[in-house]
């Protein structure tokens, strides 16, 4: 690794130095590229899962139990209730529409 004293002061890097510089180099762009490319395929697999699931869930309408654990998730008697509440509101509103 020696080092050539320029005109100005400045030190000149050897032919050595200069061929493990760009084999460094070399090998840090190499990394830079694999990663990307792991990145951009891991990527949009997430997000399209994402919207899949969130799809299903705007599509299919909860169900009175469902709702019940949503609004009272630590209480089970409250959400017994909720739950007897609901269906005869659902009962009632689906005799409603058939009469109609």
């Amino acid at each position: 690794m020696s080092r050539l004293l320029g005109p100005k002061g400045c030190y000149i890097a050897s032919s050595k130095d200069l061929k493990k510089e760009k084999l460094m180099l070399k090998k840090v762009l190499f990394a830079v590229a694999i990663c990307g490319l792991a990145a951009g395929v891991a990527l949009p697999v997430q997000p399209a899962q994402a919207a899949k699931a969130a799809k299903a869930a705007a599509a299919a309408p909860l169900t009175c139990k469902e709702a019940a654990k949503l609004k009272f998730p630590g209480d089970l008697k409250a959400r017994h209730a909720y739950k007897h509440e609901c269906k005869v509101a659902f009962r009632a509103q689906h005799k409603a529409a058939k009469a109609a």
